[in-house]
């Protein structure tokens, strides 16, 4: 009787699934987390070009070609006013 009374107080611990995998259940909510800020961040990020790019590239190979303008170059509505391109080391 003392062999039964003294197994019963040995707790027997809890044995593993054969499909248990890396991730345990404590470690899902943060990886779902990070994988729900990943995808937010990747919903929310503006993949939009600026309006006038092929413009910034055209001065640019302008500027390659003939140095750079004086006078406006591409405007209709004021071709050969002075022209400042304040822009023209980035392009």
């Amino acid at each position: 009787m003392a062999a039964s009374s003294s197994n019963a107080s040995v707790r027997s611990l809890p044995q593993e699934s054969a499909n248990a995998g890396p991730l345990t259940a404590s470690m899902m909510p943060f990886e779902l987390t990070v994988a729900l800020v990943m995808a937010l961040a990747l919903a929310f990020t503006l993949h939009v070009a600026e309006p006038d790019l092929w413009g910034h590239v055209q001065y640019g190979r302008d500027a390659l070609t003939d140095g750079l303008a004086t006078t406006t170059t591409y405007s209709y509505s004021a071709e050969g006013y002075p022209w400042v391109n304040h822009e023209n080391l980035s392009e």
